[in-house]
């Protein structure tokens, strides 16, 4: 059985999803965590240096790689890794496995992680989530995915959901999507930050960004996939709000959709893409004045329902390399 080792977060677990999708092409499925194991103290030295914690994450590779280091990889996928991974974490893992082909995602936009950038050219292949990142750096364009889930059959308890990480690059434009919400609409709110510490940094050197948030407003335990979809199922619609400049689209859009729910960002890059409708998504921009009460009480049109070409399943085949992604212009060109 030909092996992968698979270099990517723990986030959400969606290793486990694209490790069983794997396992569904044949492979055997190595999963290494590129997320460090940060303390209090490491946490601190990175406000200072930004490079502080590239050494502890190639140390743990090394570590981690003692396991597998005689295995025969016929591939090698990097996924991400954006915060820490360095040249010398891929010159490692290539004079390990020199022979196995490396594949790198990209999930997060190279301007906000523009390190990463140093790493492309020892790879075979190159992906991006990111249309402006494929065109700048000759990266193949793959869009993140949904994953198979068990739909249950629940009556909504809420107009709206917004389940995210919360950073103070998106607290500008989650003000703008709240204020513009129907008066006495119904939602959840989960707010994450993973430490206290983050919450009282922000509260003191961005005081005007988080002037009408209290800790009483996030969370510091994040809901598991379960919960969230849960959450998403008891919703009529739910918020998206990335990374100001982010162009590609959120994991959470294409979970949304697949959970056949509404959806309202203040990404405008969903124009571009072959399920938009603006039955069932709704872009904020500038000139919003307000949402529309009608956009949660329509239903979803189902014509532009998400199409198996964003399945986790098509995701792999990309990045196996048995299949490239392409738009169904079809149904674009219908939309229009």
């Amino acid at each position: 059985m030909k092996k992968i080792l698979l270099y990517m977060t723990d986030f959400y677990k969606y290793y486990k999803d694209i490790s069983k999708a794997l396992e569904k092409k044949g492979y055997e499925v190595h999963w290494i965590k590129d997320r460090v194991d940060r303390t209090f103290f490491d946490r601190v030295k990175l406000r200072v240096n930004c490079e502080a914690l590239a050494d502890k994450s190639f140390s743990q590779l090394k570590n981690n790689l003692e396991r597998v280091k005689s295995t025969n990889f016929s591939k090698v996928i990097i996924i991400f890794g954006g915060k820490y991974i360095r040249i010398r974490h891929v010159e490692y893992l290539k004079q390990l496995y020199s022979s196995a082909e490396f594949v790198y995602y990209a999930w997060d936009s190279l301007k906000f992680f523009p390190k990463i950038a140093d790493i492309l050219p020892y790879f075979d292949r190159i992906y991006s989530f990111d249309k402006n990142d494929c065109s700048k750096f000759g990266m193949e364009f793959l869009p993140l995915f949904y994953t198979f889930f068990k739909e249950n059959n629940v009556n909504t308890k809420y107009d709206y959901c917004s389940v995210m990480t919360f950073s103070r690059e998106k607290v500008e434009n989650y003000d703008i999507i709240k204020e513009l919400l129907p008066e006495n609409s119904n939602g959840y709110q989960f707010l994450y930050l993973p430490y206290k510490s983050t919450y009282f940094f922000n509260k003191i050197f961005y005081r005007k960004l988080f002037k009408k948030y209290r800790m009483k407003d996030f969370n510091f335990k994040p809901l598991s996939r379960e919960e969230n979809d849960n959450i998403i199922n008891e919703s009529k619609v739910v918020l998206d709000c990335p990374l100001k400049g982010q162009n590609g689209l959120t994991i959470r859009t294409f979970n949304a959709l697949a959970h056949k729910k509404k959806l309202i960002t203040t990404n405008a890059n969903i124009l571009d893409f072959d399920f938009y409708c603006d039955d069932n998504i709704l872009i904020i921009d500038d000139n919003t004045q307000q949402i529309p009460l009608s956009f949660f009480k329509t239903p979803f049109n189902e014509k532009f329902a998400l199409s198996q070409m964003y399945s986790i399943d098509s995701f792999v085949d990309v990045l196996l390399g048995l299949k490239k992604f392409e738009y169904n212009h079809k149904i674009k060109e219908e939309n229009k």
